[in-house]
């Protein structure tokens, strides 16, 4: 059966009986009924033999029937399961006095019994009466001792002590209680997150089973699956299970105990399970998420991945849930995909094919450009499509090493943080949901040195700032009022170098500003 949630996953898989039984025996007793044995030479510092009904109720081809007797009338599971029609599986049910059951039953909507004092009822197996599998599950007693009345289902049938209530294992137990603490033949049910109804009968009381206590019947229980409900039933001389009309258990009486009622799952005998129909695949980054309709009798499915329509299959997986989630996948690849279902009779045929194209990256940008001026280079590049953002990066001079210096939106960058007369070098990567693409081919830009500066003497209410000067460039006088800024202001127009010292003679205004002269 599926085990549900990974959190719940992790915890049981620590202590799963398939890794501490010393010994397992597995059958399929109908559609969606699977019987497991295990026997343990070392549970609990004892010998245990436990027995185990999976009835998956996510399968449509499973119903429950509660056959009873009133007025102090018993027969054993046997007999009770007989009166069922296709019955694969029973257990034994509540408690029972000399005038009938002794806890809460009701069954095709009229109430059987009521809970006599001190009897436990805190848990119950419900049915709404559908006859859908999906209408069974496993309640916990809406308000005090038979508040079960409150509850508007055709057929319910309550016992306890509580083992699992919403998921948490019970521990405020009466440790002087010896029907709590004392090893016996135990009979339980739970029903777990992913909709599976667990019948499980403990032998006890012979050197080959030594039985459980309650904490350890609920521990047990909970190593079965990923447990949300769970209660116990009558147990001792009473604990008895029936697959397929014969009795598979030990009873301690020697005999198997006539009882008051019993739980009997009826379903079609096991066959091959058709394909699964359904199949749907959805794609998220580097991963695609399958899922598929349930294939009535199917106890897993085989999951199966080509590189080609018509190709090759690999099985990937083998799930025993309707879903699978393929991790890890190559962006920009088609994947297709076929399911099938399998139980111990054999397995169906495949689904029809479905296929799913991981994304890719954005492509890597073209036509990158800088500019450079003094205190600024500009860059652009062409449009990368699909393309959500763009990281520019950056290294200086010779140094190879490069850092992201800015995370844009558009196909340009401002890059004030230069300083003249400095090598710097460019590379802008794509990035879209996929990822971040390969850098562009990188672009190399200088910035324009500062010429030194000559003193020259100026007429009275002007400054003069003088400077060497060469054929073939322009040399600009600009002005800041703060040198932290680095935005300078160009002062009157470009003059063209000399080879010759060129003067710059601009009045002053009274303020303090900082000046350089900037060559191109």
């Amino acid at each position: 059966m599926a085990r549900g949630i990974l959190v719940l996953l992790l915890a049981i898989l620590s202590a799963s009986p398939v890794l501490r039984a010393d010994s397992i025996t597995t059958n399929q007793l109908g559609q969606g009924v699977v019987y497991q044995h295990f026997v343990y030479t070392n549970l609990y510092s004892s010998k245990q033999v436990v027995y185990l009904v999976d009835v998956n109720l996510n399968d449509p081809a499973v119903s429950l029937k509660l056959p009873y007797l009133t007025g102090g009338a018993t027969r054993t599971v046997q007999a009770h399961a007989a009166t069922v029609a296709s019955a694969v599986a029973a257990i034994n049910g509540q408690f029972f006095l000399t005038n009938g059951s002794g806890c809460y039953l009701k069954v095709s909507g009229s109430v059987v019994n009521l809970t006599a004092t001190a009897n436990y009822d805190q848990q119950a197996i419900t049915d709404n009466g559908l006859k859908l599998s999906s209408s069974i599950f496993i309640a916990l007693r809406p308000g005090n001792v038979n508040a079960w009345s409150n509850l508007v289902v055709s057929n319910i049938i309550a016992c306890g002590p509580d083992l699992v209530a919403n998921g948490v294992r019970i521990t405020n137990y009466n440790t002087n209680d010896t029907f709590i603490t004392g090893r016996n033949p135990r009979t339980c049910v739970g029903w777990t997150y992913d909709n599976h109804l667990l019948l499980m009968v403990v032998d006890g009381r012979s050197s080959a089973a030594a039985g459980m206590t309650i904490p350890e019947l609920r521990d047990e229980l909970f190593t079965m699956g990923a447990i949300r409900n769970g209660f116990n039933f009558d147990g001792g001389g009473s604990s008895t299970m029936v697959c397929n009309s014969n009795v598979v258990n030990v009873p301690s009486d020697g005999v198997a105990r006539a009882v008051a009622n019993a739980v009997v799952i009826a379903a079609p005998p096991p066959a091959i399970p058709a394909a699964p129909a359904g199949l749907v695949a959805v794609v998220a980054s580097n991963q695609v998420s399958l899922t598929w309709k349930l294939s009535s009798g199917a106890m897993t499915y085989t999951v199966k991945r080509s590189l080609a329509s018509g190709g090759s299959y690999s099985t990937i997986d083998s799930p025993t849930s309707t879903n699978y989630v393929d991790t890890n996948l190559a962006f920009g690849t088609t994947y297709y995909y076929e399911v099938s279902a399998v139980n111990l009779v054999g397995q169906s045929s495949n689904s029809a094919p479905v296929s799913a194209t991981t994304p890719s990256l954005a492509p890597v940008p073209t036509g990158l450009v800088a500019t450079a001026t003094t205190n600024h280079i500009e860059l652009t590049w062409s449009a990368s499509a699909g393309a959500t953002s763009y990281h520019v990066e950056r290294s200086i001079g010779t140094n190879n090493s490069y850092v992201i210096v800015g995370n844009i939106l558009v196909t340009n960058f401002f890059d004030g943080s230069v300083i003249a007369g400095m090598i710097y070098n460019y590379e802008v990567a794509a990035v879209n949901g996929v990822g971040v693409s390969a850098p562009s081919t990188a672009v190399a830009a200088t910035t324009a040195a500062v010429s030194p500066l000559i003193t020259f003497s100026a007429p009275p209410g002007f400054f003069s700032m003088a400077c060497p000067s060469e054929s073939n460039h322009f040399y600009q006088l600009q002005a800041t009022g703060d040198l932290k800024s680095d935005r300078w202001t160009n002062l009157g127009p470009q003059v063209s170098g000399t080879g010759s010292n060129l003067v710059f003679i601009q009045p002053q205004n009274g303020t303090i500003s900082f000046f350089r002269i900037a060559t191109q």
